[in-house]
């Protein structure tokens, strides 16, 4: 963080800004290093954030020194955005998956259902995106933001992958749409419990093709990005 606060970036202060208010209001993001025998990391991933906690943790051994702050600001990002806790609880209705379970054995088709019902198929799963891949869109789009602040004003060297995936993006295509669909297209549905449902299936493959082009809402970090 002493790093960060040398910014001079408007997207970059304002990002030490929110963990300077998330921390005197009281509320902390728990870190855990990882790396070392005695303690693996989670997962097979240099970094995560667990939605449930908000805690995150990086893995030492994964994470090359060049990439540190890059995976560093994407999991603290994380942990400012304001729309992954309603998000969960909106998800963790038990009732509401119990109904919606229920309408997935008398149809496969999203259309058949009554509209209230259609309505709470689809902000469940909006729910689950927000906590998922909309979570992932949000927290990179404010990471390649804070990463170009930061490499522009020599606080870190340029990473070869991040460049890679920006090369990408053809011209004619805004770096938002761009960002969301790379992402898109490489992000796997769920298929276990009630997404073994054709209903379910049926009814998240509609509703991710429809943001494909309307892209979500950016909440706490939209407006630190000042968007």
């Amino acid at each position: 963080m002493a790093r960060l606060r040398s910014a001079k970036g408007a997207s970059l202060r304002r990002f030490v800004a929110l963990v300077d208010g998330r921390t005197q209001g009281g509320r902390t993001i728990p870190f855990r290093l990882t790396g070392h025998s005695s303690e693996a990391a989670p997962a097979d991933l240099k970094g995560g954030f667990h939605r449930g906690s908000g805690s995150i943790f990086m893995d030492i051994g994964r994470v090359r020194p060049d990439e540190w702050m890059v995976i560093f600001i994407h999991e603290v990002a994380h942990g400012l955005d304001d729309l992954i806790s309603p998000a969960s609880r909106v998800y963790g209705q038990t009732e509401d998956v119990a109904e919606l379970a229920a309408w997935a054995a008398r149809t496969e088709t999203p259309s058949d259902l009554p509209h209230e019902i259609r309505e709470k198929l689809d902000s469940w799963l909006a729910a689950g995106l927000d906590r998922g891949l909309w979570a992932e869109y949000r927290a990179w789009l404010a990471t390649f933001a804070l990463y170009e602040d930061g490499a522009r004003e020599r606080l870190w060297n340029r990473v070869a992958w991040m460049e890679e995936i920006s090369a990408q993006r053809p011209p004619e295509l805004g770096w938002n749409l761009f960002l969301y669909r790379f992402l898109d297209d490489r992000f796997q549905d769920p298929t276990e419990g009630i997404f073994s449902r054709v209903l379910i299936r049926n009814g998240l493959r509609e509703l991710r093709g429809r943001y494909r082009d309307l892209l979500p809402g950016l909440g706490s970090l939209g407006r630190m990005m000042g968007r």
